[in-house]
């Protein structure tokens, strides 16, 4: 009976306990430690555009802590604190701070008041999406994964299999192209709002239209009432909107979920003058499309793109980083330790409840077989009497 017990009870293991007892654990505690390099396309202290072929590239190093509000748990919720430390040669940037809260069981992020980013306060719905980890049992598929500048997934697709000091892991690839950036995030940058007209003139210079010129032109050819009104409007500054470009690789432990090697991010940051503030300037050029002297240059800019909707932008600055080795070699560990736990919970535990199940069952059907040979030679016995 026992023994029967013990196999059903090994049974009922394999089926409801990993699903109990493999969750996110207190007392996380690491740091992710990242190199690469930083390209500036415009001065990072007045945001003057710089002159084609002279970037600014400096080294880069980031690092990402990550550690566990032990005391904020509950059964079913995560509650994980970081920080993201930058520095751009010897220049350190201001720390971003963010907590994520989690589903302990699918490591999705849920919808709570204790989740934000950047600064506290600044609440956050991540819900349905991955941050920093993914699902334990991490399959061969597509993952949506939260992204903290433009304040919204990208999806995160399976791209092959490979080995981290031996360690397999699934690698995962994914990007987007100008989707425009948390203006939070933006503030938090420093990034201006808006342009003077001189910086406006930088962007459509290195769009490779000649600004000067038209603004000269403008300047003989207007009427008084017009001119004032442009220079109105670009005294004022041109409003300006941020987007977001990246390429991501990730390498991740599938019985863990555990993201083990970040080869490769590559961000970038572009800068569009808004649409709505353009068109108003347009409008006052647009009365002088027939004028014989600045209405040939304006139906020249227009052919070569000169519009709200199809001035392309001017890439503010970029990055691009990966994993130290140092820092893949103590994630490879950290998913090692975590996946013989997540084993021995799902396989051994039931593996050795069941054995000694078998065990105990065929010594019982031993003793009985032989306790039943026995009563059977004294009936025998007490017949011959």
């Amino acid at each position: 009976m026992l023994g029967l017990l013990l196999v059903l009870l090994a049974i009922l293991w394999w089926a409801f306990a990993p699903g109990l007892l493999v969750k996110i654990p207190k007392g996380v505690n690491t740091t992710i430690y990242n190199e690469g390099k930083y390209t500036w396309y415009v001065n990072p202290l007045t945001y003057e555009l710089l002159p084609e072929g002279q970037a600014l590239v400096l080294p880069a190093k980031i690092k990402v802590n990550l550690h566990s509000e032990d005391e904020e748990y509950d059964a079913d919720t995560a509650v994980i604190s970081g920080s993201v430390e930058s520095s751009i040669g010897d220049i350190a940037l201001p720390e971003i701070t963010f907590t994520i809260v989690l589903d302990r069981s699918t490591a999705v992020n849920q919808s709570d008041s204790r989740a934000y980013i950047i600064r506290e306060g600044f609440l956050v719905d991540r819900s349905g999406y991955l941050s920093y980890v993914f699902p334990f049992g991490t399959k061969k598929t597509s993952y949506d994964v939260w992204k903290e500048e433009i304040g919204a997934p990208m999806s995160m697709n399976f791209v092959g299999e490979d080995k981290r000091d031996g360690l397999t892991v699934f690698n995962f690839a994914g990007g987007f192209e100008e989707r425009e950036v948390l203006k939070e995030y933006i503030e938090f940058l420093g990034l201006p709002a808006s342009i003077s007209g001189q910086q406006l003139e930088g962007i459509l210079t290195a769009m490779g239209i000649d600004a000067r010129e038209l603004l000269a032109l403008a300047q003989q050819r207007m009427s008084p009432e017009d001119k004032q009104a442009l220079d109105q409007a670009l005294a004022k500054g041109v409003p300006i909107k941020y987007y977001w470009s990246c390429d991501v690789s990730y390498s991740v432990e599938p019985t863990t979920g555990l993201i083990v090697d970040c080869d490769r991010d590559w961000e970038s940051t572009t800068v569009k003058v808004d649409q709505d503030a353009l068109t108003g300037i347009f409008a006052i050029f647009a009365k002088y499309l027939q004028d014989p002297v600045l209405g040939p240059v304006l139906q020249r800019l227009a052919s070569a793109g000169l519009s709200p909707e199809k001035m392309s932008g001017v890439r503010v600055m970029e990055y691009e980083f990966s994993q130290t080795e140092e820092s893949v070699k103590s994630s490879v560990a950290d998913a090692i330790k975590g996946k013989k736990a997540i084993t021995f919970v799902k396989l051994w535990i039931p593996l050795i409840i069941l054995i000694v199940g078998l065990i105990v069952m065929l010594v019982g059907l031993f003793v009985a077989r032989r306790k039943g040979k026995s009563e059977t030679k004294a009936s025998s016995s007490g017949s011959k009497l």
